[in-house]
């Protein structure tokens, strides 16, 4: 295929998708229009991120980390750590009238060359607290993941999970 055909099919595509996006109405936002996050006047916790290769454990570095409520992005050192990463406390709605939950939730997003995509869902932050993890567990891509990005969701800690239980064991 020659330079000036890929140019065509490229144009072609970026009018597709105007086209689409017009007709539904979608946008997307840059990372840089994402909400502020302030420490200062926000509530916050940190997280000190490990990756890791998935078969021998061993530490990996220049893992690129992101964390998409904020948009920012952290680079794993040679011990496989990110630096402390400041994040905002962000509750999940959902349980408020249920049973509030004492902590917030963000994603993870981890990539590196030669490895499946990581994404970590509802990862769990602590007010004013810093979290040593979680350890992202990357396999390579010559591990037989067939390119697949990997996902992991981080259920609710154990005791808010038994105090649901109770709360709704026997009937009112």
């Amino acid at each position: 295929m020659s330079s000036a055909q890929l140019l065509k099919q490229i144009a072609i595509l970026v009018a597709v998708a105007v086209v689409g996006f017009a007709l539904y109405g979608l946008t997307i936002a840059p990372v840089d229009a994402l909400p502020l996050f302030n420490p200062q006047e926000d509530p916050w916790g940190n997280l000190i991120i490990n990756a890791q290769d998935g078969l021998t454990k061993e530490p990996l570095c220049d893992v690129t980390v992101v964390i998409p409520e904020t948009g920012q992005r952290y680079v794993t050192d040679q011990n496989g750590q990110t630096g402390v990463i400041t994040v905002p406390i962000v509750s999940d709605a959902a349980y408020t009238s249920i049973l509030p939950q004492t902590w917030g939730e963000i994603t993870v997003l981890a990539y590196k060359a030669g490895y499946a995509d990581y994404a970590v869902f509802h990862v769990q932050v602590w007010e004013n607290q810093t979290r040593y993890g979680p350890t992202l567990m990357m396999f390579s891509n010559g591990d037989d993941v067939t390119g697949q990005p990997f996902t992991l969701t981080e259920g609710p800690h154990r005791l808010w999970v038994q105090q649901l239980l109770d709360r709704f064991r026997n009937p009112q």
